[in-house]
Order: structure tokens, then sequence, then C-alpha cells
């Protein structure tokens, strides 16, 4: 359930730089068709909610007070299925990222390890596992 406060106040989504830095890294490993649809899914969402200190990162749009899957556009898929596996450094830390599509969503992104300490980090090169 989402949580009721969000509601009450409007809905936002506040990507933190480092989720900012992560995606505009993802849209250049892959190809003009997933990026546009990517992009544009990602400037609906209104919502997002980590957890586990940052090792999983779910992205949703609400409408009426409610969790919507409508997007403009969508990626040809039904269930959950990976997008990308990906992998960067940070310093001499590896880390590794899937990114999720859930009926035709990019609705995550997991991590291997909490990420929560790179909020604030600008700089993220991806690499295709």
């Amino acid at each position: 359930m989402i949580v009721l406060g969000h509601l009450l106040c409007g809905t936002s989504a506040r990507f933190t730089k480092f989720e900012r830095a992560l995606l505009v890294s993802l849209s250049g490993i892959v190809d003009d068709s997933v990026r546009d649809v990517v992009l544009a899914q990602m400037r609906e969402i209104n919502y997002i909610q980590r957890h586990r200190d940052d090792q999983e990162i779910c992205f949703y749009r609400i409408k009426n007070c409610r969790v919507t899957r409508m997007r403009s556009k969508k990626f040809d898929c039904e269930n959950e299925a990976i997008l990308k596996k990906c992998a960067f450094t940070v310093g001499s830390e590896v880390f590794c990222a899937e990114f999720w599509l859930v009926d035709g969503n990019f609705f995550s992104i997991e991590f291997n390890k909490a990420t929560r300490k790179l909020r604030d980090f600008e700089a993220v090169e991806l690499f295709e596992l």
C-alpha cells in the first residue's frame, strides 16, 4: 500500500543524483527504441520507493490515489522481465544492477548490495553483463 501521507500531500517523484546518473548511463547502452520508452515512462513516474537501504528502488505512477500501470509508451512484455543487467564501480567497490520490467513498465532497479551511501553520487558508468 502506498503511504497515505504521501498521497495527501500530492505526488512528485524526486530522483536522487545517483538515480538520475544511473538512468542517464542506462540510456547510453540501450538502443533508441528502448531509450525512448524508458525516458517516456520516467517522466510519468510520480512516486519512488526505496527498500533495504536502497538495494531495491521501485518506480510508480499514481493516478486518482492508486497505482496505475497505464503509460504513454510500454515495452512489449507481460509479467516480469529483466531489461538489462549491468555493473558499475565506485572507487574499488563493484556493484551489479538489474533493471526490471513489470507488465510492460520500467518498474525497479535491484542491486547486489545497498546503495544508500551513493545517493549524492553523480557519475555512473554502466557496463553490460
